[in-house]
């Protein structure tokens, strides 16, 4: 089965990202869950701006419905361009080992096009150029953006927070 792994990151106290891979027949129901969990009139879910008891409530159904999660950790680069160029390339690797076939990213506007060219060169040097599809989006446009945004924002802020993750994430890897 087809795998589709949503991304984004948090830049405190270095550069973290979280990737969250969900197979394609679970993409309907995880979208059910994600949009039942936005209050009225709410466009998306960001993780900042919600209440802790909001916060709660989202990982506890993030949790139901099973969601695992990748942390990429790039704390001791010397700039946040440097620190996201590692992490990107080392996705990219992991995303086409797994045989995903979508990554999206939260859109940044201003490393979209560094993205895609690290993500070009690595798909170039494997072979894989036209086996995985990648976009940009605004969580907006995509609501599963707003599951690795729930994850990463808790991992990175720690201690009670990152406790509440810690189930969902199946791996950290150091870049």
């Amino acid at each position: 089965m087809s795998v589709h792994v949503f991304c984004d990151e948090s830049k405190a106290n270095g550069f973290w990202l979280a990737a969250v891979p969900v197979k394609t027949g679970e993409l309907a129901g995880l979208r059910s869950t994600v949009s039942a969990l936005r209050l009225p009139r709410q466009r998306r879910l960001h993780f900042a701006n919600e209440s802790d008891g909001r916060r709660r409530k989202i990982i506890s159904a993030l949790a139901a419905a099973r969601v695992r999660a990748v942390v990429y950790e790039a704390t001791g680069y010397r700039n946040e361009k440097e620190a996201r160029d590692a992490v990107i390339g080392q996705l990219t690797d992991d995303v086409v080992a797994m045989g995903a076939s979508c990554l999206t990213l939260e859109r940044d506007d201003s490393a979209v096009m560094s993205d895609k060219q690290i993500i070009i060169d690595r798909l170039d040097k494997v072979g894989s150029r036209h086996s995985l599809r990648y976009e940009h989006r605004r969580a907006h446009e995509e609501c599963l953006l707003s599951v690795p945004d729930a994850v990463i924002w808790a991992w990175a802020k720690g201690g009670r927070w990152r406790n509440a993750v810690g189930s969902l994430v199946t791996e950290v890897v150091a870049v």
